[in-house]
């Protein structure tokens, strides 16, 4: 079993660095957008399509970065917890490492029910909307 464990803490440990290279990347560039709205306006055929300004966005996704940030860190831990756990086993680094494993999926399933909500929420507003044409 510990070895299995070792297995997923290397590949979980690969995940999280990537995302946090990845979110890193999307970060700078929802900061640059939001620089560059501010420098044009806010004006742009998106921003005129959904009714929010450029600078807006950028913050939501920013929002979403940190979100996701979150996650991929509870992934990390739960990862830096099982490597450093010596080749027998250590009831305390395991108990660590499986608190942030779960933590993780708390959060993420979390996560997906608002994700869920905010999806039926504007899909009732679409037939709604569709209803009243």
């Amino acid at each position: 079993a510990m070895n299995f464990l070792r297995v997923a803490a290397k590949w979980t440990n690969f995940i999280a660095i990537v995302s946090f290279i990845l979110l890193g990347i999307g970060a700078v560039i929802s900061l640059l957008g939001m620089v560059g709205m501010g420098m044009a306006g806010g004006a742009g055929l998106f921003s005129e399509m959904i009714g929010i300004g450029g600078t807006f966005y950028a913050l939501i996704m920013l929002v979403v970065y940190g979100l996701a940030f979150l996650t991929n860190y509870y992934l990390f831990k739960f990862s830096a917890n099982i490597r450093k756990m010596p080749l027998d086993f250590d009831p305390q680094r395991l108990s660590e490492a499986f608190r942030y494993l779960a933590a993780f999926f708390r959060f993420v399933g979390i996560l997906l029910i608002i994700y869920l909500s905010i999806i039926g929420i504007a899909m009732v507003f679409g037939v709604g909307a569709a209803a009243m044409m």
